[in-house]
């Protein structure tokens, strides 16, 4: 099997794959395995390298004979920028749209919270650029919020009391 512009990604991301492993909450031997190319990460999987900005979701898909090379970081022009970083509007716009996208697909209520906190830092970037400050409840009135926190209580149905522990928690929190 060839490997996937996703899989020369995050080999080159620079973190370990017991890091990785334990960010995604699967084993060592399937980052592994997502690294060497012999298998590839399921969509919910693909969904949170990209909230940890690794690796773009799309990238697993591009082979080897694209003929181009991947770079080692959502956004990233090189590998050589630092990691994480993020360091143009452009940048973080781009990556609240993959972010956005993201959530209009189907992902479990965990991945979907994983992605939210990631579209949050993005947005809370943009507002320092502009030299803002964006606060906790403009984010929880952006619409991707709202989507993730349908599918958490959604997901919570089965336990009320579970849901109702989530509800007083965000109503607590909202002050």
């Amino acid at each position: 099997m060839t490997s996937s512009d996703g899989a020369k990604a995050l080999k080159r991301c620079g973190w370990s794959q017991g890091k990785i492993a334990r960010e995604c909450g699967v084993s060592q031997p399937l980052v592994g395995g997502w690294m060497s190319g012999r298998k590839r990460p399921g969509p919910e999987h693909r969904a949170r390298l990209e909230a940890l900005g690794l690796v773009k979701a799309e990238q697993w898909e591009q082979d080897k004979a694209s003929g181009r090379k991947a770079p080692s970081r959502p956004g990233a022009p090189e590998a050589q920028e630092a990691p994480g970083k993020l360091d143009t509007r452009a940048k973080l716009e781009a990556q609240v749209r993959r972010l956005e996208a993201l959530l209009d697909a189907e992902l479990s209520a965990s991945a979907a919270v994983q992605v939210e906190r990631a579209l949050g830092q993005a947005l809370a970037g943009i507002a320092k650029l502009d030299g803002t400050q964006i606060t906790e409840s403009v984010l929880v009135r952006h619409p991707a919020h709202q989507r993730v926190m349908a599918v958490v209580f959604s997901a919570l149905e089965s336990y009320p009391e579970a849901a109702r522990a989530v509800a007083d928690a965000l109503k607590a929190a909202a002050g």
